[in-house]
């Protein structure tokens, strides 16, 4: 079989042979696959580009003043831990950015499991409230008493009161029943301080200790919901763990109803900064 040269291959063999074309020396054979080394640069570059570009969502809306971001990791390798914070500080500044406060409703944890692709990723949910929008309404509403536009204190309480209550309900506050026990205080008190049955200084200094109360109320009841939560995952997983077990060491069922591993979830952390993890129990454990 004759063997075809390029030009610039034919000048390589003839200075090597100083310029006889007699000359003998080995040149690689032209092979008839061309660049056939293209794909694989091709897959693998495609592959280094998945590896290496971690997955931003961006601040998306899902409802009215309710926002998501979520950050995904490059690999199966990235420490999870850096997810949330980034998540966090992308959704604060989107709510500083429109000068209200984050107020966050549910945090997303996922650590990866066997399948291709699967990586971290850490969910956040969030509403953007402004946090002077309660002292405002009272204020204004105190400042139309003060200005005899509204008679008393009990006028000024029911000035107040149904913008407050919606304003909770738009931050999302889950113990809505609290808010309207503190309410319905600041509205018997404020007719007492108009029969003169109490003074406005013993008015204020009971209602501040109601705001403490309600502060304490409601961490107590964020606290039973996180160690609700966690006693709830445990349950499911000893389930899960159960069902397993009824199988082992019956091989002729283990193959047609492979349990799944059980999956362990724990959530920490206040309402307002509440995060729940999962993972995928190994199988040597089971």
């Amino acid at each position: 079989m004759r063997v075809r040269y390029t030009p610039e291959e034919k000048a390589i063999l003839l200075r090597a042979t100083d310029g006889k074309p007699s000359g003998r020396i080995s040149l690689p054979r032209k092979s008839s696959r061309r660049n056939s080394y293209t794909p694989t640069i091709i897959v693998v570059t495609m592959a280094l580009c998945v590896a290496g570009c971690a997955v931003n969502s961006g601040v998306i809306p899902t409802g009215q003043n309710t926002f998501m971001v979520s950050r995904q990791a490059a690999s199966g390798f990235s420490n999870i831990g850096e997810l949330k914070p980034d998540a966090l500080n992308e959704a604060n500044q989107f709510c500083t950015n429109q000068q209200k406060s984050l107020v966050v409703i549910n945090i997303k944890e996922a650590r990866p499991t066997s399948g291709p692709g699967d990586f971290p990723k850490a969910e956040v949910q969030f509403i953007c409230w402004d946090a002077k929008t309660i002292d405002a309404i009272i204020a204004e509403c105190n400042e139309k008493r003060i200005k005899k536009e509204i008679k008393g204190f009990k006028a000024s309480v029911e000035c107040s009161s149904p913008r407050v209550i919606a304003a909770w309900r738009e931050r999302k506050f889950p113990y809505m029943d609290l808010i309207d026990v503190y309410e319905a205080a600041r509205l018997v008190g404020a007719e007492k301080v108009d029969k003169g049955k109490l003074t406005e200084a013993e008015y204020n200094l009971q209602l501040a200790e109601l705001r403490s109360r309600f502060t304490a109320e409601s961490q107590r009841r964020e606290i039973a919901v996180a160690n609700t939560q966690a006693m709830q995952a445990q349950a499911q997983a000893a389930n899960t763990q159960a069902r397993a077990a009824m199988l082992q060491g019956l091989s002729a069922f283990q193959t047609a109803n492979r349990p799944q591993r059980p999956v362990n979830c724990t959530t920490t952390g206040t309402y307002a900064s509440r995060s729940t993890n999962c993972y995928l129990q190994n199988r040597a454990q089971l």
